[in-house]
C-alpha cells in the first residue's frame, strides 16, 4: 500500500455563491471555480489539529527526543497496516477497552442515490477495544462509501478500507499492544480517523490518519495514508494516473515542494545539515510523495515526521495549484477537472484596530490553494459564533472572482462564518488552523507587535 492527515455556478443571489464556497456537501453551482471549492464533508468527523503544521512556537527541545525502541516497532506495525504511512495526527482520549475488536455499525445515513451524477455519501464505521492484560486500547474509525451508481464499485472500495482497518487492529493487538513496558499507568494506544479531502461524482480522495503511542515511549507517532478512488470502477488511483506519461512530473513536484517548504520551514533551515535533510526528504521518488490527495485547491502532499525536518517541525503539508502543473496533467485523469477552473483572488485583513487602518495583504496563488482546501474541509456546526471586541477580532477574507460579486468570510476564535450561512450555522475550526495559516501568510506584512497580539489570542483555549 502507499503512505505518506474540492463543480459551479449561477449566482442568483449573493448568499448562494458564498455558501457554495463553504458548502458542507455537494452543491450544483457552475463548473469552473467551485469544483475546486466543494468537497463533501457531511457525515465525516474532521481530523484533529495534529494534522496542522506544528510551527516554530513548539519547543525545539522536542526535536532532540528520539523514539524508544517500542516506538519504532509501533510505527512499523501501523504503517504496514494502513499502507506505508505518512503522518498526521488523531487526538482525543483513549477509548474504553473491550475483550475483542468489535465493529460498530454507524448510524443510518441517507439512502444512496442511484444516479451517477451525485457525489458519494461517506460514513464512518468503528472498531474499538483493547488488550486486557496491558490496558492497551484502540479506536479505529474508518470510511465506507455509499451513493455510487455501481454497487460493485462501492463494494470494492469498502472492502479495501475495511480490510486496512482490521489489519491495523490485528497488528496493534498482537504487537505492541501486548507490551506492558510502562505498566497500566501508561498503556499503549492506537487511534485512527479519516477525513474527506475531495469528493465529486467521479473521484473521491480520502485521508486516513493514525496516532499510535507505545507504552514507555517518549512520544507517539502520526501516520497518514491516502486513498483516491475512481468511483466508476472502484479502482484506487496511483499518483502516476494524474499526469501524462513521460511528463517528468516527479521532478516538477520536487521543485514545488522545496520552494514551499523553504518558506514554511525557514526557522528550521539553520545549517547545512538541515538543508540536506529537506533536500533528501523531497527527492523525486515515489516514496517521498506517496501521501498525496486531491483537494479543491490542487494537489496536496504531506511529508512525514522526520522526513524533511525534526519531529518538532510536525508534518509539513504543501498544496500545489494545478496551474503550476500545466502541461503535465493527464487530460483524462482525476486532476484534470480542476484544470478548467481558476482560483479566486483573496485579500486578507487582520482585524486588530479601531479608528485606524488594519493591515491587509493579498495571498499568493499557493496560499489561496491551501486556504481553499482548508475551508472546504471544515465541518458545519450550529451555535452562536464568538464576537470580537477591542484588540484582535479576527481575519476578514475577501474572495474575488471576475464577473462575480465579492464575498467575505471571517475567521475568529475557531469559527469561520459568512453572510450566506444559515442562522446559527457556521464552520468549526476548533484548532484554529485557518487563523494560524493566515497569520503565517501575513507575517511579512504585519508588525511584530501585531503578530504577538494574535499569537497570544491563538493560545487561548
Amino acid at each position: 500500500m502507499t503512505r505518506p492527515n474540492r463543480p459551479v455556478h449561477t449566482d442568483e443571489d449573493v448568499d448562494a455563491k458564498l455558501r457554495a464556497w463553504m458548502a458542507s456537501g455537494p452543491r450544483s453551482l457552475s463548473e469552473p471555480a467551485l469544483q475546486r471549492v466543494l468537497a463533501s464533508v457531511e457525515g465525516t468527523r474532521q481530523v484533529s489539529a495534529r494534522r496542522a503544521r506544528i510551527g516554530p512556537a513548539r519547543s525545539r527541545n522536542a526535536a532532540r527526543f528520539a523514539f524508544a525502541a517500542a516506538g519504532v516497532v509501533l510505527v512499523t506495525t501501523v504503517a504496514l497496516a494502513w499502507g506505508v504511512g505518512r503522518p498526521t495526527g488523531i487526538g482525543g482520549p483513549p477509548v474504553s477497552a473491550s475483550a475483542s475488536p468489535q465493529r460498530v455499525v454507524p448510524s443510518p445515513s441517507p439512502s444512496p442515490s442511484p444516479t451517477p451524477t451525485a457525489n458519494p455519501i461517506v460514513t464512518g464505521a468503528m472498531l474499538s477495544g483493547g488488550v486486557a492484560a496491558t490496558g492497551a486500547t484502540y479506536q479505529v474509525r474508518y470510511p465506507q462509501v455509499g451513493g455510487l451508481a455501481d454497487p460493485a464499485a462501492a463494494a470494492t472500495i469498502d472492502t479495501l478500507l475495511r480490510d486496512e482497518a482490521y489489519a491495523s487492529v490485528r497488528d496493534f493487538t498482537t504487537g505492541i499492544g501486548k507490551d506492558p513496558q510502562a505498566g497500566p499507568n501508561q498503556p499503549s494506544t492506537l487511534q485512527v480517523d479519516y477525513s474527506v479531502a475531495y469528493s465529486s461524482r467521479d473521484v473521491l480522495s480520502l485521508r486516513v490518519n493514525s496516532y499510535s503511542y507505545p507504552s514507555g515511549a517518549a512520544h507517539g507517532a502520526d501516520v497518514l495514508s491516502t486513498f483516491t478512488f475512481d468511483l466508476a470502477s472502484g479502482r484506487r488511483h496511483a499518483l502516476a494516473d494524474l499526469f501524462r506519461m513521460g511528463s517528468g512530473y516527479m521532478d516538477a513536484l520536487a521543485v514545488e515542494a522545496r520552494t514551499q517548504l523553504k518558506l514554511t520551514l525557514a526557522d528550521w533551515m539553520t545549517d547545512s545539515s538541515m538543508t540536506t535533510w529537506l533536500a533528501t526528504g523531497t527527492e523525486p521518488t515515489a516514496d517521498n510523495y506517496a501521501a498525496w490527495a486531491i483537494t479543491p485547491g490542487g494537489l496536496e502532499i504531506t511529508f512525514g515526521q522526520y522526513q524533511v525536518a525534526p519531529y518538532a517541525a510536525g508534518m509539513p503539508v504543501v498544496t500545489i495549484p494545478v496551474t503550476h502543473l500545466a502541461g503535465l496533467i493527464d487530460p483524462s485523469g482525476p486532476l484534470a477537472p480542476l484544470s478548467n477552473s481558476g482560483l479566486p483572488t483573496v485579500t486578507v485583513t487582520l482585524g486588530i484596530y479601531s479608528g485606524r487602518p488594519d493591515p491587509s495583504w493579498v495571498l499568493t496563488e499557493v496560499q489561496v490553494a491551501a486556504l481553499v482546501g482548508q475551508l472546504a474541509s471544515l465541518p458545519v456546526t450550529n451555535g452562536v459564533p464568538p464576537q470580537g471586541g477591542l484588540g484582535y477580532h479576527g481575519f476578514s477574507i475577501l474572495l474575488h472572482e471576475a464577473g462575480q460579486a465579492d464575498r467575505t468570510v471571517v475567521a475568529y476564535r475557531g469559527v469561520v462564518t459568512s453572510p450566506g450561512d444559515a442562522l446559527g450555522s457556521y464552520r468549526s475550526d476548533p484548532q484554529r488552523t485557518v487563523e494560524q495559516a493566515l497569520l503565517d501568510a501575513g507575517r511579512p506584512h504585519v508588525a511584530a507587535t501585531e503578530v504577538s497580539m494574535v499569537e497570544a489570542d491563538l493560545t487561548r483555549p
